[in-house]
């Protein structure tokens, strides 16, 4: 889905194939955690954290969405899409560090895709400070 978006000469989406796969990939995290603590997570005496699968479908289709479009908006996204007040800390931090990592590592998706047409853009702001001539 993905690379259909990307390379029809269309305006086509590439924010929700990504928020797909993420919440596909946070899922198979969640079903296989849920399989390996089957009675949850004992976090103290008389306290037995369940593990709910879909937390971690949300959880991942944020972050993978954060880190492909090097934005921090796609938890407020995440928080309007699910109205669940619960999953603020988690989707955050996981929306934090991924875009930590991406923007080390790569340009984000909309970059390279300016980049690949070879199409005209402003270059980033040198932090140097102001010059005066």
């Amino acid at each position: 889905m993905v690379a259909l978006a990307i390379t029809l000469p269309v305006p086509a989406g590439v924010f929700m194939p990504v928020f797909i796969i993420g919440a596909a990939f946070g899922r198979l995290v969640g079903e296989s955690m849920s399989a390996w603590f089957p009675n949850g997570i004992n976090s103290g005496p008389l306290v037995i954290n369940n593990i709910v699968p879909g937390g971690y479908a949300v959880v991942g289709a944020a972050a993978l969405s954060g880190s492909v479009t090097h934005t921090i908006s796609t938890s407020v996204i995440v928080f309007e899409l699910t109205g669940q007040i619960t999953h603020i800390l988690p989707v955050m931090i996981a929306v934090l560090i991924a875009n930590a990592i991406s923007q080390l590592l790569q340009p984000s998706i909309y970059d390279s895709i300016i980049q690949i047409k070879r199409l005209p853009y402003l270059p980033d702001i040198s932090s140097s400070g102001p010059r005066y001539e």
